[in-house]
């Protein structure tokens, strides 16, 4: 028995409720957040305390490790003598060098996917020396200048559709051949909002053409590289004028018929205001999230773990389901594991400051 749904945990160490929900209903996995983190030694000592808990064949213990602002595992990498570069950082090394000489222009672009690559590579084996095996990243949403909401100024990889496939590619692989199962968010896209799902209720006034066109076109070009994507909160009026992504039938339809991803999809967090607003009953927006094609619910509050009747109403998950998930989780690659003696976080940080410094 797993249940479909993913959960957060409230601090460094699970508390008696947290073990006796865990083990009674099993959920998939466990989200971690910085409130679940303060070393290395202690994060090891959760993560194996939470998979000797749940006690099943399928436990997914899922990080959000974008990179630079949205990075949960900063702080260990810094005792690495480590930092890591954000989505917004490689998007602007790219723009800084287009207009250059042909062949220069060609060398400074592949300097600065190989430090993104590099950097993934790096990030993907401490996760995996910690136990975990999920990265909600990358971010697949379009980059418009005064038309994305600013909190994903720092997180998107493009404005051009071309840049952030082949940037969210990357990212992929370096993850995957290390391991790690890369989750790409928000599909069908949350480049076309200006409002904040955390918040409130999100808009998308795009067309249906430049949706199609544009946003969505990024997830369809990506269809045969993640395994999974995690659904947005959005309202998009020329899909479901009435519904947010994540609880509409009809855009779980677009995405699996239109966008043509067969792959598992996961909710953003339900607890956000733009969908626990419209029923304000978290086992209700699970239900519904659930009963319009989404795979699995992801629940991060502090106290989703102690909510035993929210636990209590997420379905199991079918043999059909599971082997689908189980199918999903990547392997470590040879290839990958030879990379890693010719890369340290010293590299990094000198490729990158000499990438800032190119004008």
């Amino acid at each position: 028995m797993v249940r479909r749904v993913i959960v957060g945990v409230s601090g460094e160490k699970l508390t008696d409720a947290e073990k006796q929900n865990l083990k009674t209903y099993k959920p998939l996995g466990v989200v971690l957040f910085k409130r679940n983190i303060s070393s290395y030694d202690q994060l090891k000592k959760l993560v194996s305390e939470i998979k000797i808990t749940l006690d099943h064949d399928y436990v997914h213990i899922a990080i959000d490790q974008e990179g630079g602002e949205v990075s949960r595992l900063e702080d260990i990498i810094k005792e690495d003598g480590g930092r890591t570069y954000s989505a917004g950082f490689f998007r602007c090394a790219h723009e800084s060098i287009d207009g250059k000489d042909s062949l220069e222009s060609f060398n400074l672009h592949k300097d600065i996917n190989t430090l993104l690559k590099e950097q993934n590579i790096l990030t993907a084996q401490k996760m995996l020396d910690l136990g975990i095996n999920v990265n909600f990243s990358p971010v697949a949403d379009l980059w418009r200048e005064n038309a994305t909401i600013k909190i994903l100024n720092s997180r998107t990889f493009s404005s051009k559709v071309d840049g952030i496939v082949n940037s969210c590619k990357i990212v992929i692989e370096a993850m995957e051949g290390n391991g790690i199962l890369s989750v790409v968010k928000h599909i069908p896209g949350h480049g076309c909002t200006l409002q904040d799902t955390h918040e409130d209720f999100a808009y998308s006034i795009s067309s249906l053409d430049e949706l199609t066109e544009s946003d969505a076109k990024i997830f369809q070009d990506l269809k045969d590289n993640a395994k999974w994507a995690m659904v947005s909160h959005i309202i998009y009026r020329a899909l479901d004028g009435d519904s947010p992504a994540s609880i509409s039938k009809k855009v779980i339809d677009f995405i699996r018929k239109h966008i043509g991803f067969s792959g598992i999809l996961v909710t953003d967090a339900i607890e956000m205001k733009a969908v626990y607003n419209i029923d304000k009953d978290i086992c209700k927006v699970a239900e519904r999230a659930i009963d319009a094609g989404v795979d699995i619910v992801l629940y991060c509050e502090e106290g989703a773990a102690k909510n035993a009747e929210f636990l209590a109403s997420i379905p199991e998950a079918s043999d059909e389901l599971l082997n689908k998930i189980s199918d999903a989780l990547p392997t470590r690659s040879t290839e990958s594991s030879t990379a890693l003696t010719n890369i340290t976080w010293k590299k990094i940080q000198k490729d990158a400051e000499r990438i800032s410094s190119i004008k």
